[in-house]
């Protein structure tokens, strides 16, 4: 199934002729070159993930300071407070 994965450059779950000789031609060699195309498949898809968290988290963050700025109230002991403190 890794195989398969790493031959298949452009995820589409279909590997064409050329995705296959490049594939075979990119993991010629020892087991090294395995382990790293492994290596790079890995890594690849660990920044999506990671990029879509931080996509995620920067709007429930924008979100949250939203919220915060609405539930202050101007004039207010606790909003003096919390603006200092910023």
């Amino acid at each position: 199934w890794t195989l398969f994965k790493l031959l298949d450059i452009d995820n589409d779950t279909v590997i064409e002729l050329d995705e296959f000789v490049a594939g075979c031609l990119r993991l010629k060699g020892n087991a090294k070159g395995l382990d790293m195309a492994k290596l790079c498949y890995e890594h690849k898809s660990m920044a999506k993930r990671l990029g879509n968290f931080m996509k995620r988290t920067d709007t429930l963050l924008a979100r949250l300071a939203s919220g915060v700025c609405l539930m202050r109230a101007p004039g207010t002991a606790k909003t003096n407070q919390a603006e200092r403190a910023i």
